[in-house]
């Protein structure tokens, strides 16, 4: 066992595990990256939607296809995106950026729950509160 993947280990047990554990890991990338892809254009597209008011991004990221109703503008968006970056940076590098990037937008989750939990808005309704408290909240 040299190189530490899993495939290789469990096909010293039984060789057609090799194979099935390349075969389902990549099915697995696969369809992270699909969901991941279609959460963050819809997300983009709601953002960009002057309907909702938000208008956080320009109106043409809402654009959708009149058939299925998939927001087209954004998809195109970020697929040219993740182009320019897959075909500009090394893997190291991009994965270092991603990490940075998913720190970067934990801390803004973090603030933003502070705000909205011991700000101005901190006695507003909501459909679920951090139970405990303001010490709930802290912990």
């Amino acid at each position: 066992w040299g190189d530490g993947s899993l495939a290789e280990a469990y096909g010293r047990f039984w060789k057609p595990l090799g194979p099935a554990i390349v075969a389902m890991g990549g099915a697995s990338s696969f369809l992270l990256y699909s969901s991941e892809l279609a959460c963050v254009v819809r997300m983009m597209q709601a953002m960009a939607d002057p309907q909702l008011g938000l208008c956080l991004l320009p109106a043409c990221l809402a654009c959708r296809d009149p058939h299925s109703g998939a927001p087209l503008a954004a998809l195109l968006a970020v697929s040219l995106v993740e182009l320019v970056l897959v075909s500009g940076f090394s893997f190291e590098y991009l994965v270092q950026v991603s990490t940075l990037l998913h720190v970067f937008v934990f801390w803004l989750t973090i603030a933003a729950f502070a705000r909205l939990r011991f700000g101005p808005w901190a006695s507003t309704a909501r459909l679920w509160e951090v139970p405990g408290g303001r010490a709930g909240a802290l912990a």
